[in-house]
């Protein structure tokens, strides 16, 4: 009897495990893999702005210009001053543009004040005339430093109305002019000058200039430094 009831306590024993190994599951640990963030390139907010390609057009101070058909075009208006440095750089004078111009043609009075007429005309190598130079009013000029260099297809230039009693600088203004066979500069007021150095040199091919209101504190000899034609010029 006892045997019966220990088969049978061993039976019960061994169902009640078989029952509770099945009612949980197994569980297993898989290796996580954690994957890098995905970086999108998201696209700008806003409107993307226009940037002009036209780089024969503009405006300097309050003066638009243009070049067109070869034509240097300057509206009226006003060019201030600049203390960056002692010359402007303006932007038909750059290597792109400058070989385009055949000829400036001034389209209203333009106001030059301070240093604004440096290099203003520099290196328009091919420009043979500048139209209506009497427009530019340089009443408060102080500078005008290779204002005319290197136009060496220029023949003649008229500046009997340039107001020039502020100018302290002409350093270099008609330099390398080659072709220029006469300068009006018969009005200029020198008084306040202290540079005139190289001012004509190398125009080869000026032979009369009436400096004779000049003031002869300042050398007239500098005036053609770098001139080998300087002994054929009559400085009266």
């Amino acid at each position: 009897m006892n045997q019966v009831k220990r088969a049978l306590v061993m039976a019960g024993a061994a169902l009640f495990g078989a029952v509770c190994f099945a009612s949980f599951p197994t569980v297993t640990h898989a290796e996580s893999t954690v994957s890098p963030p995905t970086v999108r390139a998201t696209e700008p907010l806003g409107q993307t702005s226009e940037v002009s390609q036209d780089i024969s057009s503009g405006e300097v101070g309050t003066v638009r210009w243009s070049i067109e058909d070869g034509t240097l075009k300057l509206s009226g208006g006003e060019i201030p001053t600049t203390s960056q440095g002692p010359a402007v750089s303006y932007p038909w004078s750059s290597d792109a543009l400058y070989p385009l111009v055949t000829s400036v043609d001034i389209e209203g009075p333009i106001k030059l004040n301070g240093n604004a007429p440096v290099d203003f005309f520099f290196k328009l190598v091919n420009a043979t005339n500048i139209k209506n130079l009497s427009d530019l009013d340089t009443s408060d000029a102080t500078d005008m430093d290779s204002m005319f260099e290197d136009d060496n297809s220029l023949t003649s230039i008229d500046l009997s109305n340039f107001k020039t009693n502020k100018v302290i600088s002409m350093d270099s203004m008609f330099s390398g002019d080659s072709a220029l066979k006469s300068i009006d500069v018969s009005k200029f007021d020198t008084s306040q000058v202290k540079n005139m150095i190289e001012m004509f040199s190398l125009d080869s091919s000026l032979t009369t200039l009436d400096v004779s209101n000049f003031d002869t504190r300042v050398r007239l000899k500098t005036l053609f430094q770098a001139n080998q034609n300087r002994r054929q010029v009559n400085a009266f």
